[in-house]
């Protein structure tokens, strides 16, 4: 890593005056070969080198010799050496280097250049230059620049510092996420430096910046990370937290990963770049229902019916209910289909029914529909109404049926037919004998008989209630019976 300080350091001429500044960048670098750091220094003369001179006469072509020492020192004692010093003509620079060690971390560091002029050292620099006559002749000169004030630097333990590495193995670039979908980051950190506390960071469209994982260095092995996020709603969540907020339909996302170390150092930011397609809800369609429907019994059928379709080509349930029963499964385990939802007449309630339709795919994306249904009831008063009773013997068949009714004394008539055939076969019903006693004088009892020759599986009778007058209010009061 490269860690810039910039101090500022005044200078003045040989007469004393304060001509020009000079601006110090210090930067650090490891040495992989023997471990230390070399510390460079730049002086950057504002506003120019060399001092001024006579534009008519002369002109000024470069700098031929810089004669000073660097002297890097703590309290009276030497830590650094110059390895080197000169002056970058074009960029008119002058700059120089020193190697430091890290037992040298925490020391204070003054920086002053030395020049011996007689018997008495001088803290500055004597610079000779060049300059170039109209006549084509050329001269050598020399200024003494006196430094007036000396930076004092502390030895950071992060000039000896190399930055962590990372290396993105996933997600791919261009990714795109639909409902469900995971989006892994992962790969892996290095650090030379054993010992370092490494942080894997990411970002998501330089949002909050999150941790990812940390670990130590042990200067060699990389140091892997993986963390899992999932794609729902339109949002990136690890675990139950939101860490994307919302994101867009239509627009690139970018995701931004990076790693630290407790020293300061940073690797480089890698990116990846990712889109998003939002869950659509189910399309659910219903068919053409008749609008008014008459002469409908308790026992009729009503069916409501339709299709359901998945933008996204998820599995879709379909769902029907009727006032606030339960929910009956219509659909399922498809992403498209036909559905249907029967019910009776005799589950409506008397007046507004609501009939409710919900289609939903596996993440919850759902549609709904709801009908109003009016029932509006009409009672007919009959004049003939039959009961069927099926028989389950059992011994498995029987070849006779006896039963004995009680009904109200009145216009009240009725009849039995009784069919015997095997399992599978269909009825064939014959009239049964009848025999009437009046049990009160309003009671009365009829007996009801039918028998066959060979017994069979499936026995079954019918009874005809009939009156003369629908007004009549004489019923049957109970019923009883035997079968052989």
């Amino acid at each position: 890593m490269t860690k810039i300080v910039d101090l500022p350091m005044h200078f003045m001429d040989m007469n004393g005056n304060l001509n020009m500044e000079a601006i110090e960048s210090f930067k650090s670098e490891v040495n992989n070969d023997s471990g230390n750091t070399i510390y460079y220094f730049e002086l950057i003369c504002k506003p120019s080198l060399p001092p001024a001179f006579n534009e008519a006469s002369e002109t000024f072509l470069q700098f031929i010799d810089v004669e000073q020492k660097f002297i890097f020192s703590s309290n009276t004692s030497t830590i650094g050496k110059l390895i080197s010093f000169n002056y970058n003509q074009s960029q008119r620079k002058l700059y120089g280097s020193v190697v430091l060690e890290k037992s040298d971390i925490g020391k204070e560091l003054s920086l002053l250049t030395k020049y011996v002029q007689g018997t008495s050292d001088y803290f500055g620099f004597i610079a000779s230059y060049r300059v170039l006559y109209k006549d084509g002749t050329f001269s050598d000169k020399h200024v003494r620049i006196n430094a007036k004030a000396f930076p004092v630097l502390t030895v950071s333990s992060s000039w000896f510092n190399t930055s962590p590495t990372i290396i993105i193995t996933s997600p791919s670039n261009n990714q795109s996420l639909t409902e469900g979908n995971t989006f892994t980051i992962a790969g892996s950190t290095t650090d030379v430096n054993a010992g370092n506390v490494v942080t894997v960071r990411y970002t998501l469209n330089n949002g909050t910046d999150r941790a990812l994982h940390s670990g130590v260095s042990d200067g060699n092995n990389p140091i892997s990370f993986s963390k899992v996020l999932a794609y729902r709603g339109g949002r990136l969540y690890d675990g139950a937290v939101d860490v994307s907020g919302a994101l867009a339909e239509g627009t690139t996302h970018t995701l931004s990963v990076w790693a630290e170390d407790d020293q300061g150092g940073k690797s480089d930011i890698v990116t990846r770049s990712f889109t998003v397609k939002h869950n659509k809800a189910p399309v659910l369609a219903v068919n053409p229902f008749t609008p008014v429907q008459s002469g409908l019994i308790p026992p009729d059928t009503l069916t409501l019916s339709g299709t359901v379709s998945e933008p996204d080509g998820n599995t879709v349930t379909v769902k029907g209910k009727l006032n606030s029963g339960s929910e009956k499964t219509l659909l399922s385990g498809v992403s498209t289909g036909n559905w249907s939802f029967p019910f009776k007449v005799s589950e409506l309630l008397a007046g507004t029914n609501t009939l409710t339709i919900t289609a939903s795919d596996q993440f919850g994306s759902s549609s709904v529909k709801s009908f109003s249904i009016n029932n509006n009831v009409v009672q007919t008063p009959l004049k003939k109404a039959v009961a069927r009773y099926k028989i389950i013997p059992p011994r498995g068949s029987a070849k006779e049926i006896l039963a004995w009714l009680k009904r109200e004394k009145g216009d009240l008539v009725v009849d039995g037919e009784a069919s015997f055939v095997d399992a599978g076969q269909p009825e064939q019903y014959v009239a049964m004998s009848k025999n009437s006693i009046d049990l009160t004088s309003s009671i009365s009892e009829d007996e009801i008989l039918s028998t066959v020759a060979t017994a069979k599986s499936n026995p079954t009778f019918k009874l005809t209630f009939s009156r003369l007058n629908t007004n009549s209010t004489h019923a049957a009061t109970m019923m009883v019976g035997v079968i052989e």
